[in-house]
């Protein structure tokens, strides 16, 4: 399967790739880059950009509304962050 290509709208010289997630009959393998930024708040940012992306991917697939796909998401992320 080919790449999926830079966002037209980032700067090529200027932008990093921060992670790749790979997906393999149920599972997955996440490789990130330790050279960005560090800030927690930054992730958190991140987080949630892919979370409104995915819901929304999610959303498309299943007819479900995008926020009941969201909803569903962060179930299952926080069951598998375990206890606080």
């Amino acid at each position: 399967m080919p790449q999926l290509p830079v966002p037209e709208k980032l700067n090529k010289e200027k932008g990093v790739e921060i992670l790749r997630v790979w997906a393999e009959e149920g599972n997955l393998a996440i490789v990130t880059n330790t050279k960005v930024n560090s800030d927690p708040a930054f992730f958190g940012i991140a987080l949630a950009d892919l979370l409104n992306h995915l819901s929304f991917i999610c959303a498309q697939k299943s007819g479900k509304s995008q926020e009941e796909s969201r909803k569903e998401i962060m179930e299952v992320f926080y069951k598998e962050c375990g206890p606080q």
